[in-house]
């Protein structure tokens, strides 16, 4: 149904075969991650490939971006599990251990949050400059956890992926700081005078508060939480991109929503 949704309002019909090809410099390839709930491993799907590196690869598949992007977004377990059979042509040639068929006739996604929340490791191994933007709230505390089975599995479940995040995101800022790295990490609650930029774009803190609160759902959003979503991570984008990157990039002049 999700999917359906997508489809209908943003994606219309199109597939993997309609994003740019980077082959003939048509514009930077787009990666969009999933969690194979099967191996348990990173499932990528992109218009040359999809594929699991513990199952294969499937060449020029033909899925539409509406089923990728559920697949994507398929957040557990109100969403979880996605399943669908994988397009394209499976390339024998990039066989891993669990390349039995049983993997290759149906695939089990869940959201590619679960396996790597900042989506680090498909550009971590390939590319040295790595720009991570992150929209996920830390985790908070909570002074009388629930002891029912159910609530309690979830909290304990939060805080393991908190820390999963957090050990990626030391990651990423070691390898900054060791030179191994080039780029910039910017997320929700980020703070922008730890940035030192000189000029950094002007921003009403209420403004900034309201987007750092604004709770993971699935419900629509107003109109002014969403400009103050959208504001909040331009600003901080901005801030970030010109202190690390771009320090000769002259202060933008207005904001995206207006």
């Amino acid at each position: 149904m999700l999917a359906s949704y997508y489809d209908k309002y943003l994606f219309r019909g199109t597939t993997l075969e309609d994003l740019p090809d980077d082959s003939k410099s048509e514009g930077p390839r787009f990666v969009l991650n999933a969690t194979n709930l099967q191996t348990g491993k990173l499932f990528r799907f992109s218009r040359p490939y999809a594929g699991d590196y513990t199952v294969g690869l499937w060449r020029n598949p033909t899925t539409r971006l509406a089923d990728v992007v559920a697949a994507s977004s398929a957040y557990p377990p109100t969403l979880s599990p996605y399943t669908a059979a994988p397009s394209g042509k499976f390339d024998e040639s990039t066989k891993g251990p669990d390349h039995r068929e049983i993997f290759r006739k149906e695939l089990w996604l869940t959201d590619g949050g679960v396996y790597d929340n900042l989506g680090l490791e498909t550009a971590w191994k390939r590319y040295r400059t790595v720009l991570v933007s992150d929209a996920g709230a830390p985790l908070g505390v909570d002074r009388e956890p629930h002891r029912n089975w159910v609530q309690q599995a979830i909290w304990v479940s939060d805080i393991v992926d908190d820390q999963v995040r957090e050990l990626r995101k030391r990651q990423l800022i070691d390898g900054y700081e060791r030179h191994a790295r080039k780029g910039s990490y910017w997320g929700i609650r980020s703070d922008v005078a730890s940035y030192g930029l000189p000029n950094p774009f002007p921003f009403p803190r209420e403004s900034i508060e309201r987007a750092r609160n604004v709770p993971t759902r699935l419900a629509a959003l107003d109109e002014a939480t969403q400009a103050d979503l959208i504001n909040w991570g331009y600003v901080i984008a901005d801030t970030a991109l010109r202190k690390w990157m771009y320090q000769h990039q002259q202060e933008p002049k207005w904001l995206p929503v207006t």
